[in-house]
């Protein structure tokens, strides 16, 4: 059988929607609503001759401790050479919003998922060589931040311009600096308005520098949101946030406080050199709930 993922817990919810259907676009997915119940497949499928381990086991977790660790060992016993990934939503966003943690998980944010997913599932066909390997299932949390702080250093974005938009100058700067840490030129602008010509992108900090243009049309209206990706800064964003960006014409929301490697990510898969891989890819697989 072809290599299929095991997605468990809250896949149904509005804010996994999206990486789900990315998910079935690349392999066959098997939805599980509970731990338990993914146990009970992993434990049936050696007797079933059509289905081969799981080449990855996601985890959709809505809220802080909704799956402990224990949980998570239970289902690494199972299938011990898939890789794990937790798929987190607005209210569980690492450490930082509870006292849970997944030791050998790759926990990837769900408003992150574009440039995050693709590469914690392996599916992210970088030059041999260019990258360092995988993260190993052993690594902590501060050696993943510095494993994707070296990814982002091996990006190629090029000499562009991204114009950093904040009615403060002192976050605005801070922002240009992480920016042209990436080896790109950053500008700095008080209000939209003031964006300069030839920005390949615009980082727009927080609503307040959003609405300090009037409302404009969506992606798809050909307004300026068409001519380059902006993309809106925002602390812990919720799900609201998100659709009324999108509704906007955003490119994305990113979550402050911001990682470099994630501004790397995000900027790489939108510009171009990205992160996730190009072209339409194969046609959804058929997504199996159990």
């Amino acid at each position: 059988m072809q290599a299929w993922v095991l997605l468990v817990g809250d896949w149904h919810r509005a804010e996994f929607a999206a990486a789900q259907q990315f998910l079935t676009s690349q392999r066959p997915v098997w939805c599980c609503p509970s731990v338990a119940a993914a146990c009970g497949k992993l434990a049936r499928s050696p007797h079933a001759a059509e289905l081969d381990p799981p080449v990855a086991v996601v985890l959709a977790q809505s809220w802080p401790g909704q799956i402990d660790h224990r949980q998570v060992d239970q289902l690494h016993a199972l299938a011990p050479l898939a890789r794990l990934v937790g798929l987190v939503g607005p209210w569980s966003e690492g450490p930082r919003r509870g006292e849970w943690t997944w030791p050998g998980v790759e926990v990837v944010p769900w408003h992150a998922w574009r440039w995050r997913l693709p590469a914690a599932l392996g599916l992210t066909p970088f030059p041999e060589g260019q990258l360092p390997p995988p993260v190993p299932k052993t690594a902590t949390t501060q050696e993943r931040i510095v494993h994707h702080l070296v990814a982002s250093r091996h990006l190629d974005l090029g000499r562009q311009l991204v114009a950093v938009v904040s009615p403060d100058p002192l976050r605005a700067e801070g922002l240009a600096a992480m920016v042209r840490a990436l080896k790109l030129d950053a500008s700095c602008v008080p209000c939209l308005e003031q964006t300069p010509k030839g920005a390949c992108a615009v980082l727009v900090d927080g609503w307040q520098a959003a609405e300090s243009l009037r409302p404009l049309e969506g992606p798809g209206a050909g307004g300026l949101f068409c001519a380059l990706p902006h993309f809106l800064l925002h602390p812990f964003p919720r799900w609201d946030d998100v659709v009324r960006a999108e509704a906007l014409g955003y490119a994305a929301v990113l979550a402050e406080p911001l990682p470099l490697a994630d501004l790397a990510a995000a900027l790489a898969w939108h510009l171009g050199a990205s992160l996730a891989s190009g072209g339409s890819g194969p046609p959804p697989a058929p997504v199996r709930a159990v």
